[in-house]
């Protein structure tokens, strides 16, 4: 059967039956088959489907399910003129959105799985589409993501593509904003306690994200320094409870961090992210200020020693003698060399101190 004639039974009223099996030929589909489609065609295809998004369709559940799994095709294929067309959808969109919304409903893992390949690669388009169809839409999602990690009851495929989209998302300004001025104790609380490796490591990415726009440093680096869980909740998987900290460098560090009982967390991926985001902080005088009067440096210099150890380990045990490197080791080093430095001592002129970010000197 042609795609054409599989186009014709894609109606509302068409039997479930046929309907279903039309779909089922649509999923089987190898990518380069819609790669290949004519914008007509592809124009044509995408009218077929909208139908199916009007208020009230008559379309079975397990069919919408193999719907809504044929976008999620299309939309992982890069370049796909699906997505555009699927984000200038007001119907489309705001139909999926309340599948999204519903606690237990059957269709909303399949719409964040769809909404996070949309957002992957239109980010921003969505998120300024988004915002005109329901303004609060970026306040609902983050809220559906915070709600999923802490309910016993939590759907773990949903939580695991919330936690994706909601990356996606806040790379866009107008979308992190809002994690920046309401919710950055909520995804301190998820680095920290997070019951997944995968949460955790969406909180990181979002923080991440958030910390390469230096005006959110003020929001994220409290002046309390004593009461800033987003330091403590980023750096503790670093801490060993084996780090040689004199009492005084103990006595220096925010409360959280001193006398730690727990082992260093060896997940290089983790080191990374973790030490790119604080490294971001030194873009600013603020940040750096705040980084300085944590008194952190106790803490990388152990990360140091531990990590030469750890490569010197594990090169032993596969047989290689290397001489130390990693992009960890680089971005620690390159904080550490900041972080032991006056502000007097940045290599920034005089004529430049009312600069607020380095970035602006392509540092």
């Amino acid at each position: 059967m042609s795609f054409s004639e599989i186009l014709q039974f894609l109606h509302p009223s068409t039997p479930n039956h046929i309907l279903s099996t039309a779909l089922q030929l649509l999923l089987e589909l190898e990518e380069n088959y819609f790669k290949n489609l004519s914008n007509n065609e592809i124009f044509l295809f995408f009218q077929k489907i909208a139908q199916f998004f009007s208020p009230s369709p008559t379309i079975s559940s397990s069919n919408l399910i193999l719907l809504l799994s044929i976008l999620i095709n299309l939309t992982a294929i890069k370049s796909s003129q699906f997505s555009p067309l699927l984000i200038n959808s007001k119907q489309i969109i705001l139909k999926l959105s309340k599948f999204l919304e519903e606690e237990e409903g059957e269709y909303s893992t399949f719409t964040a799985q769809l909404f996070v390949n949309i957002s992957r690669q239109f980010p921003q388009q969505f998120v300024d589409k988004l915002n005109c169809y329901d303004d609060e839409f970026g306040s609902k999602l983050i809220d559906h993501f915070l709600t999923q990690n802490t309910s016993k009851n939590k759907n773990s495929d949903l939580s695991t593509y919330l936690g994706f989209l909601v990356v996606n998302l806040s790379s866009v300004k107008s979308f992190a904003v809002l994690i920046a001025t309401n919710k950055l104790d909520s995804f301190s609380s998820l680095l920290s306690y997070g019951e997944t490796s995968q949460v955790k490591s969406s909180a990181l990415q979002v923080v991440y994200n958030l910390s390469l726009q230096d005006e959110f440093h003020a929001l994220m680096l409290s002046k309390d320094l004593q009461a800033n869980k987003l330091l403590v909740a980023l750096l503790s998987p670093l801490v060993d409870s084996e780090d040689k900290l004199s009492e005084e460098e103990i006595e220096n560090l925010p409360v959280d961090l001193q006398y730690w009982e727990k082992k260093r967390n060896w997940d290089l991926k983790l080191w990374e992210l973790t030490l790119c985001t604080v490294y971001q902080f030194c873009a600013t005088r603020l940040g750096r200020s705040f980084l300085r009067n944590a008194n952190i440096y106790p803490l990388l210099r152990e990360m140091d020693n531990a990590r030469i150890l750890k490569q010197g380990e594990d090169n032993l045990k596969n047989g290689i003698i290397l001489e130390e490197n990693g992009k960890n080791l680089d971005i620690l080093r390159a904080l550490i060399s900041i972080l032991i430095r006056r502000e007097d001592e940045m290599g920034i002129e005089e004529n430049e101190d009312k600069l607020e970010s380095i970035r602006e000197l392509g540092i």
